[in-house]
């Protein structure tokens, strides 16, 4: 007689039996020494079921692993090996699939006056865990869209020399593109752009800028140098870089209408503040008054046929001398 094969199911726990054990959870989660117990316990339920999210909300499970996160003195002194270590790495995870609306990360951000958001830039410095420090990126891009401005204007310079250490690493297209993302997110306060400049971003953009192939990373990139330019610190370190404006220039009209804007940005910026020989003769040599001349025959947005206008118009005199330079824009 042949037998069919048992199949065994696993049948889902009722809703009050599951939020029993979350409760339980979360108590364990409260003493110390059953905290990695506990937290794994809880990612390993995660995992396991889409569904279980809402109901360990319900429990008190995201606000109880923030507030232990906010509570941890120097998240940057910590060993590999510690156990808060290893807390921190399972409890960043938990936080990073628990996907949580927009409003209840809000709040649980802007709560204690912004100190959870202070760990996480301290975990995604210098935690000793790469994982950890990608979440933690990943959920700072998501806070520094819905919080308000004031928790944004409190950041540390550390924070953006650890954007520009991960940039240059480029280990993890996500971590990259999440701290670009924050970069975003931060940069339209002044006082942010002055931090990234200081920290080296507009070097480490220039080359990046250089390399990339990826429409929605150039866009990104050009549209962060287009915020740090906007400074004249700015200006001086994209002009201290031999490749700046080549590469932006090689950039507009190759990637996409955004990109565009912003690389005519950051030229118009450029030149409108620097009135420079040397400059000028650059953006003929690497091709960017050709550039300028085309974008305003072909170019469909008539912001950046003014932009290039304005400057072809900046330099007319000198670079009208060449026997390259149209002589239709000769007037």
């Amino acid at each position: 007689m042949h037998l069919r094969p048992k199949l065994e199911l696993t049948t889902p726990m009722p809703d009050c039996t599951l939020l029993i054990l979350f409760n339980e959870l979360v108590e364990e989660l409260k003493q110390p020494h059953l905290q990695i117990k506990s937290i794994r316990k809880i990612k390993a339920l995660i995992q396991e079921n889409d569904d279980h999210k809402e109901r360990m909300n319900d429990a008190g499970v995201a606000s109880l692993v923030v507030s232990l996160i906010a509570e941890i003195d120097d998240p940057q002194e910590i060993s590999e090996t510690n156990d808060i270590s290893i807390f921190i790495d399972e409890a960043i995870s938990v936080l990073y699939l628990l996907k949580l609306p927009d409003e209840r990360l809000k709040t649980l951000s802007e709560d204690r006056n912004g100190l959870f958001v202070e760990s996480l830039c301290a975990i995604m410095i210098k935690h000793a865990s790469y994982q950890a420090r990608i979440q933690a990126a990943l959920l700072l891009k998501t806070i520094f869209r819905v919080v308000d401005d004031i928790y944004k204007s409190k950041l540390k310079a550390e924070l953006f020399e650890g954007i520009t250490e991960i940039l240059k690493d480029q280990n993890s297209v996500r971590a990259s593109m999440a701290v670009l993302s924050i970069l975003v997110q931060v940069l339209p306060l002044d006082r942010n752009r002055i931090k990234a400049i200081e920290a080296g971003v507009v070097s480490v953009l220039v080359e990046l800028l250089v390399e990339s192939n990826e429409s929605r990373v150039c866009e990104i990139m050009l549209g962060v140098l287009d915020q740090l330019c906007r400074r004249a610190e700015g200006r001086v370190a994209f002009l201290a870089h031999p490749m700046g404006i080549a590469a932006v220039c090689h950039k507009i009209l190759r990637v996409s209408n955004t990109a565009n804007d912003k690389a005519m940005n950051v030229l118009l910026s450029v030149f409108r503040f620097c009135n420079s020989g040397t400059i000028a003769q650059e953006l003929m040599e690497v091709g960017g008054v050709t550039k300028m001349c085309v974008v305003v025959q072909v170019e469909r947005s008539l912001k950046n046929k003014e932009k290039a206008r304005e400057i072809l118009g900046l330099h007319l005199k000198r670079w009208s001398k060449s026997p390259c330079f149209p002589s239709s824009f000769i007037a």
